[in-house]
């Protein structure tokens, strides 16, 4: 399946958001009117960043559709000599040689976009759930000060909003080791790591390799470490028992199965990643979290609205 036809299922191009306002929300008949300015200003923001990750997903495909196209170009032009030997004309390999460094470029932007913007969509969710609980003792107003907040003993259960609070917990593992880690260390406060290059697999979107220097003998207690992690749980996760004994494979496996392992194994799996580097996630799998979260929160703040209508339908 191409990537543009994966991603179109992993994302909803439609805004959810497009006709929701604080009037359509489950608050909606008690809010003053200055609460409910407040919140349609929180709706527009969250709308408009919710608008941008489509662009950006949507800029991923042509990224890849790009580098799909030279590809196909060079193969057009390559002519192979008696010793199977492919040689190619020299202003088409400049051309394509200059399309490649381009559409990598664009690529390794708008796939660090979609982390960045990615968290600040689940801030302004986080944010505007903080508007419309109403609940006054709160102090929280980005989406990890949320989860914090939600995870502790003294708010569990959460009695302004235990439905919320409990979705919270138990379906949002992925924001920890799968946006807020790689967009906080990898990305934005990225001071060791260094690009390794993208690998562009025959089938499933280019995945950037970011690694940091580290001693042999470091590296090897790592590895060690991590085969360990493999073994462990071969029987829970049973795509380990085919992967590569490469780092990057072991890595790769473990993290898209985080939610299966012990919670102390998951804190060590980032700890040994964060120590080496990693292939960054790969971008379908973070639009299918995003969306699944935002299909659940507009469910729930607006159960009212045409948009839930007519899912339902």
């Amino acid at each position: 399946m191409m990537i543009q036809e994966r991603l179109k299922e992993e994302w909803n191009p439609i805004n959810p958001f497009g006709g929701l306002n604080a009037e359509t929300s489950r608050s909606g008949p008690t809010l003053s009117s200055g609460e409910a300015a407040k919140i349609d200003e929180t709706i527009e923001a969250v709308r408009l960043k919710y608008d941008q990750i489509s662009l950006i997903l949507q800029r991923l495909q042509w990224d890849r559709a790009t580098f799909d196209l030279v590809l196909k170009l060079l193969q057009e032009n390559t002519r192979y000599g008696p010793n199977g030997k492919g040689e190619i004309d020299e202003s088409v390999g400049r051309l394509a040689g200059a399309y490649v460094h381009a559409s990598s470029l664009a690529y390794d932007l708008d796939y660090e976009d979609l982390f960045v913007h990615g968290r600040i969509l689940l801030d302004l969710m986080a944010r505007l759930a903080y508007q419309l609980i109403r609940d006054r003792s709160l102090r929280w107003k980005s989406f990890t000060a949320q989860r914090k907040f939600f995870q502790s003993a003294v708010r569990n259960p959460y009695a302004a909003d235990e439905d919320y609070a409990s979705h919270v917990r138990s379906n949002t593992e992925w924001f920890e080791p799968i946006i807020r880690s790689y967009r906080d260390e990898f990305l934005v406060h990225n001071r060791e790591y260094r690009s390794f290059g993208t690998l562009h697999p025959p089938s499933g979107s280019p995945r950037p390799i970011k690694r940091r220097d580290i001693s042999e003998k470091d590296f090897a207690a790592v590895f060690t470490r991590l085969q360990l992690l493999k073994s462990k749980y071969a029987a829970r996760i049973p795509k380990l028992d085919h992967v590569l004994e490469n780092y990057y494979e072991i890595v790769d496996v473990l993290e898209a199965n985080i939610t299966q392992l012990d919670p102390e194994d998951a804190k060590e799996l980032i700890l040994l990643r964060n120590k080496v580097g990693a292939k960054m996630p790969d971008p379908e799998q973070v639009a299918r979290y995003l969306r699944q979260f935002v299909e659940f929160y507009v469910g729930h703040f607006f159960p009212h609205s045409e948009e839930v209508k007519n899912r339902v339908k």
